[in-house]
């Protein structure tokens, strides 16, 4: 699978999905063309990082306990 930032900040992902990994639902296995991730939709997306079968975004401007950005995951983390 595969992820991208557009310049201003939205997420789009495409490939592969069968453990949830695309962001785009349990029922999405694949996607042909990118689409953006809804769920972070009106979120400026800085950072993105794909791993087998699980996606990482870190996003701008939030700000936590430990600093600047919040991290989101999704899919299966096990690898």
């Amino acid at each position: 699978h595969n992820l991208a930032v557009t310049e201003n900040g939205k997420l789009l992902s495409w490939g592969q999905g069968e453990t949830g990994q695309l962001g785009h639902g349990s029922a999405v296995v694949a996607e042909a063309m990118p689409r953006q991730i809804v769920a972070l939709a009106g979120k400026h997306v800085n950072k993105v990082a794909c791993g087998g079968q699980h996606s990482l975004a870190l996003i701008d401007g939030e700000v936590s306990r430990r600093g600047h950005g919040t991290l989101f995951s999704w899919g299966r983390g096990k690898n």
